[in-house]
């Protein structure tokens, strides 16, 4: 019965059971998520149903990755350079600490050729390496970036990191179409380092995860934006920030134009779904915008 069903059939039963979605698996986690991840499914059992099925079924496996360890990077990194059409199929990546920022982050980068997405988290500690990123970043050209900081330490790792991740938005990735930051990162709206490299880099559309920052409107940080970077579009999700955010535009004597360019998403997975989409259809000006799970 395996060998009469048609590889594209196949491929496409595989694909609806173990395919992450995008949007999904590169949002900003939850407070009670962060610390209690959902436990992880089991459709990669289907895996073991023939040699066949998992030839078909293992490059869907990999589409998005989650690096976690150095010995799980190093292990991944194994994987995708004995079998390189693994590595083809990868668009997604996400560095969930400084623990998967460290050399073997490099060799991961070297086999992903069509690598998409990175979400980079910063909260990196002392102890920690970030050697492999900063030989990953002149290996990569992503579209989407996702930054997130959550720790309210600025160790010197930390700067180190990130003014490494603000020199690639700068100048080494020239790819990046959609830059997206939130709320809660530590700083981000006293950060005159991030607004300099958003007003030097190639992003179209800044995704701001949250209120948008009251300072950026009041200081001068929005004009500057609006007027001397390529950013067209700003995606706020949370509509619940709508009518205040136009407000405060408003009575800072921004123009009905520049405030056009504000979009409030209140169902941030439906537009995720559609650039990402645009994304992988080759719409180069398609962007990110990450869905944000509340508790």
């Amino acid at each position: 019965m395996d060998a009469l069903l048609p590889e594209e059939i196949l491929h496409e039963i595989l694909a609806h059971n173990i395919l992450v979605e995008h949007a999904h698996f590169l949002r900003f986690y939850g407070r009670i998520e962060r610390y209690y991840p959902p436990e992880p499914t089991r459709c990669s059992d289907l895996l073991l149903v023939s040699k066949r099925w998992l030839r078909v079924g293992t490059p869907l496996l990999y589409e998005c990755i989650k690096l976690s360890t150095a010995e799980h990077v190093a292990a991944v990194a194994a994987l995708l350079r004995a079998h390189p059409h693994v590595g083809q199929a990868v668009r997604c990546l996400r560095l969930v600490d400084g623990t998967a920022l460290g050399k073997e982050l490099a060799l991961v980068a070297q086999c992903v050729p069509k690598l998409q997405s990175i979400f980079i988290n910063l909260d990196i500690k002392s102890k920690h390496s970030f050697v492999g990123l900063k030989k990953a970043v002149p290996l990569l050209r992503p579209a989407n970036l996702i930054i997130e900081k959550t720790g309210w330490r600025e160790t010197k790792k930390v700067v180190e990191v990130r003014s490494l991740v603000y020199a690639a938005v700068k100048e080494t990735w020239q790819t990046l179409r959609s830059l997206t930051v939130s709320s809660r990162s530590s700083n981000i709206e006293r950060d005159q380092k991030f607004i300099g490299a958003l007003m030097q880099s190639s992003v179209q559309e800044l995704v701001y995860r949250g209120c948008f920052p009251t300072q950026w409107i009041k200081n001068g940080a929005l004009d500057k934006i609006l007027r001397q970077s390529r950013v067209k579009r700003i995606i706020c999700s949370g509509s619940v920030y709508e009518q205040w955010t136009r407000r405060s535009l408003q009575e800072n004597g921004f123009s009905d134009a520049d405030i056009q360019r504000f979009t409030f998403v209140q169902d941030s997975m439906d537009v995720l779904h559609m650039r990402l989409r645009r994304t992988a259809e080759g719409d180069t000006t398609a962007a990110l915008i990450t869905d944000v799970q509340e508790f």
